[in-house]
């Protein structure tokens, strides 16, 4: 029985030294060699150059290009060999990364004896690398060509006499890589720099434009010569959405896909106006000081080279390569002018201006009527307090075009002129033709002095909830 527990321990013992050694071996093999550039922070990096057969990868960062360019504002690496294209920030960082965490076996002459410098494949080399790092100092590394049985490569470091024996798969990284170095993210411009955006689609042409030393408000929209106020908010969204506009394909020799692009017949061009940092700072008055154009030209994509799903083409003035995209990052700014109104109209009263309120037209066969000059008396303000608590949760779905009112059908007897001042909102509820019998918008037509109504949809707004808002405010007159 002794024998026995003595054997059993000395199997564990045999086997827990084998498990030691093991371990100890797969160790060793994952840390092959030696980190060649444990001395080199990622940070400290500024330039990086890769070259392999013909094809270069040449990135710096946009820190060290010393120019002034709303469109490079936001990218931290970009590609020289094209111009300053912004490149991926992550692809680029993972490079970047891979580089550092390089390791390699050091060659002794007893290694090296018998392999002849073509073996050794360095010169000229397979691939050559080149990093540059803030205090000028550069790094050149050389790979040879990978042994087609063992798969490993000689490198060399410029100005270290010693060879390097290389094993991992950075280079074989490095082809995957490359071919999504460039950012989709094309116009990375900052939103703030935008002072006005010139829209043109076909004949239909409108301006959106900044005041910044106006008060009350700071974009205005004309169309047609009519100067009027637009939806702040909503126009910012549009302008941030455009600034990281995503590209689904890149053409770098556009030659082959022009004639599908549709660019030779723009769909739509949008012309920026982008003041630099400098004039932002400065607060400058005019749209004309301290500013630079970049024009967006969209093609609707046309011919059977394209899916079946809807795509439009991009090009940038100052850039020879033509983006690919859907046309869901556009929609916006083919909609009009209109579409950039006043979303929250009975938000935008200027209370202390309005001096009169009136109400008529139909509520479900009944006439309603009301007028009020407006003061300082409690009545007055009992109106007017009841009007902004109604106004200020009322926000349009959308905005309507003219020719889209005809697929609406008012079929329920609501039809109320409100008039605050000068402003005048006839307010509807109607079915869209072909939709479920219980399924109703509120339509208002919004139109201030003399400009061209335009018309908003709220699918929220009940109509009991109008009819109590408009015959409260009636109701106030005959307390």
């Amino acid at each position: 029985m002794k024998n026995k527990v003595l054997i059993s321990l000395f199997v564990l013992v045999i086997l827990l030294l084998a498990n030691t050694f093991l371990l100890k071996g797969t160790k060793e093999q994952k840390e092959f060699g030696e980190l060649l550039f444990s001395d080199i922070k990622k940070e400290q990096i500024t330039a990086l150059k890769i070259i392999k057969d013909s094809s270069t990868v040449d990135l710096i960062r946009s820190s060290e290009v010393g120019k002034e360019s709303p469109i490079l504002k936001k990218s931290n690496w970009l590609l020289r060999q094209s111009g300053l294209i912004p490149a991926s920030e992550e692809v680029v960082e993972d490079i970047v990364t891979k580089i550092l965490a390089i390791r390699a076996e050091k060659q002794s002459d007893a290694d090296l004896n018998g392999i002849s410098e073509a073996d050794l494949g360095l010169t000229p080399p397979d691939v050559f690398m080149l990093l540059e790092k803030q205090d000028g100092n550069k790094t050149v590394i050389s790979f040879g060509i990978a042994n087609p049985v063992t798969h490993t490569r000689y490198m060399q470091i410029e100005g270290i006499k010693e060879i390097y024996k290389y094993q991992g798969d950075f280079l074989e990284f490095l082809e995957t890589a490359n071919k999504g170095i460039r950012s989709n993210k094309v116009l990375r411009i900052d939103p703030n720099s935008v002072v006005s955006i010139e829209v043109l689609e076909g004949d239909n042409y409108f301006k959106l434009h900044n005041k910044p030393c106006d008060s009350l408000s700071s974009w205005s929209v004309t169309s047609a010569n009519i100067e009027d106020s637009i939806d702040e908010v909503f126009l910012k969204e549009k302008i941030a959405a455009l600034s990281n506009i995503s590209v689904s394909q890149i053409y770098e020799s556009p030659g082959d896909i022009l004639s599908f692009t549709g660019l030779d017949n723009p769909k739509l061009i949008l012309t920026l106006k982008l003041k630099d940092q400098e004039a932002q700072n400065k607060e400058v008055c005019s749209l004309d000081e301290g500013t630079k154009e970049v024009i967006l030209q969209f093609g609707k994509g046309i011919g059977a080279a394209l899916s079946e799903k809807q795509f439009f083409f991009l090009k940038i003035s100052g850039r020879p390569v033509i983006y690919e995209l859907e046309r869901s990052f556009i929609g916006d700014w083919l909609q009009g002018a209109d579409h950039f109104r006043i979303r929250k109209p009975l938000e935008s009263i200027n209370r202390k201006e309005v001096k009169t309120l009136s109400i008529s037209g139909n509520i479900s066969g009944a006439d309603i009527s009301c007028s009020y000059k407006l003061d300082d008396s409690s009545k007055s303000n009992q109106v007017l307090g009841l009007f902004s608590e109604f106004g200020n949760s009322l926000k349009f779905d959308a905005i309507l075009k003219e020719s889209e009112i005809n697929a609406y059908q008012n079929d329920l007897g609501f039809d109320v002129t409100v008039q605050i001042g000068s402003e005048v909102r006839i307010v509807k509820v109607v079915k869209k033709a072909g939709t479920d019998a219980e399924t109703y918008s509120s339509i208002l037509e919004f139109k201030k002095d003399n400009k061209p109504s335009y018309y908003g949809s709220i699918s929220s707004l009940l109509k009991s909830d109008l009819e109590k808002y408009l015959l409260d405010i009636c109701k106030v007159s005959s307390r």
